[in-house]
């Protein structure tokens, strides 16, 4: 599955000076590479912008990977270079001789590398193991980090991930309300994003193709995380004149920091890699909500 178009126009009123850097910047290519270049990449691209001009405000954020012995040093160099070229932010990569040695770091890790088979309970419910074959595909390494990233900002209390399963028919409209109201009960949204939600169907659709539906809507309940609750059809629904498999209703609070904007950020890379990874969407429509969401990763 393939999606687009997935920052609305809110968002782009919400940062007019990313806004405008980001509408230069294509304008500047499209000429530059004689491209046609789609005018929704302009939201995308200014998310990333935001990012850029918040930095000074906080602190940078160091992920830290682990490794475990044995292993070559042009290994460790080429696995520093590969991440590198992923993630936009400062990696630690601290070196283990043992299994054991890790176990007692006290450190938080994002994802551990090693060559290999660690069976210790303990450190894999600590962080995804990743072996060292894996660095080699650069795009499967990407979508495990994508997932990584965004489950740290679970446990940070940085965003709300939660996943619905639709059995019995039910219409688009009707679907996503009562996601809408299911957050509303646990205090997460206010009534008032009902019509905020409705008002932005009627405005434009948010059916981005192959079955994906990415409702955002501003969040004014005050709460300082980006939610994100996912419903899947059982059996596909039809709204706007295309079918609806999928939706991804997200919460964006009206108030953004660097931090929320930087998780906002990795929420959108997460739901582009399930809509156009058959194996990571396949995890989605088994989503168990007893685990976490590193069971993405799963047959990746």
């Amino acid at each position: 599955m393939e999606t687009e178009n997935f920052i609305s126009n809110d968002m782009l009123n919400k940062y007019p000076v990313a806004a405008e850097l980001a509408s230069e910047t294509v304008a500047a290519l499209s000429t530059r590479l004689q491209l046609q270049i789609k005018q929704q990449e302009v939201g995308y691209l200014a998310v990333y912008f935001q990012m850029e001009l918040e930095e000074y405000m906080t602190t940078p954020i160091i992920h830290r990977i682990a490794l475990v012995k044995p292993f070559s040093e042009s290994m460790k160099k080429f696995l520093s270079e590969q991440l590198t070229t992923i993630v936009d932010e400062d990696l630690q990569i601290d070196v283990f001789n043992s299994e054991e040695a890790l176990r007692k770091s006290p450190e938080k890790y994002l994802l551990i590398f090693s060559n290999q088979l660690i069976t210790e309970n303990e450190l894999i419910q600590r962080a995804p193991v990743i072996h060292f074959n894996s660095i080699l595909n650069q795009g499967i390494l990407r979508q495990r980090l994508q997932i990584s990233l965004v489950a740290d900002a679970i446990s940070q209390g940085l965003c709300q991930f939660t996943v619905t399963h639709f059995n019995k028919a039910i219409k688009y409209m009707n679907a996503v309300e009562q996601l809408i109201e299911t957050e509303i009960d646990k205090g997460q949204l206010l009534h008032s994003f009902i019509a905020d939600w409705k008002a932005r169907e009627r405005k434009s659709s948010n059916i981005f193709g192959d079955g994906v539906a990415l409702p955002h809507v501003i969040d004014n309940s005050g709460l300082k995380r980006i939610l994100v609750t996912v419903g899947l059809f059982k059996m596909p629904t039809s709204f706007d004149g295309q079918k609806v498999r999928v939706v991804f209703l997200v919460a964006i609070p009206k108030q953004l920091d660097a931090n929320l904007s930087r998780v906002l950020s990795q929420v959108y890379d997460l739901i582009r890699s399930i809509a156009a990874n058959g194996n990571i969407y396949n995890n989605l429509k088994n989503y168990d909500s007893t685990r976490s969401i590193i069971q993405l990763m799963e047959a990746i």
